[in-house]
């Protein structure tokens, strides 16, 4: 998938990215839900293949996920090739085995029309 080279894993903890996340919420851009293509992703876990920056943000829910009765959330910091802000990532496995994917610009400065492209690329390739 090409389109990871793009982004420029930043190492981020879960309670930082957390706290960043939340001081940001307004300004998420979201995608719909979508089936994931199972000749991408045999499972929302394999997106860690090919985005090596992400963390789980609630690995206690793992069991419920797997289970069908929650939601299972991965998170990361990251930069695009030339752009010079920080964006946090946040892919959303739900119970029906759908994913969605939310993107923040950390830095306030306006990139709505880079994260939308990043949000339809990626739909695009995983769905």
């Amino acid at each position: 998938m090409a389109i990871n080279k793009a982004f420029d894993w930043k190492s981020i903890d879960r309670e930082t990215f957390k706290e960043k996340w939340r001081g940001k919420k307004k300004f998420i851009l979201k995608s719909a839900c979508f089936k994931m293509n199972k000749a991408v992703l045999k499972s929302g876990f394999e997106l860690r293949k090919y985005f090596k920056g992400l963390i789980e943000l609630n690995q206690e829910k793992e069991y419920e996920y797997l289970s069908g009765n929650g939601y299972f959330k991965f998170g990361g910091c990251f930069f695009l090739f030339d752009q010079p802000a920080e964006f946090l990532i946040k892919f959303i496995l739900t119970p029906t085995k759908k994913l969605g994917i939310q993107i923040i610009n950390n830095e306030m400065q306006n990139h709505d029309e880079i994260l939308v492209y990043v949000i339809n690329t990626l739909e695009f390739l995983l769905s």
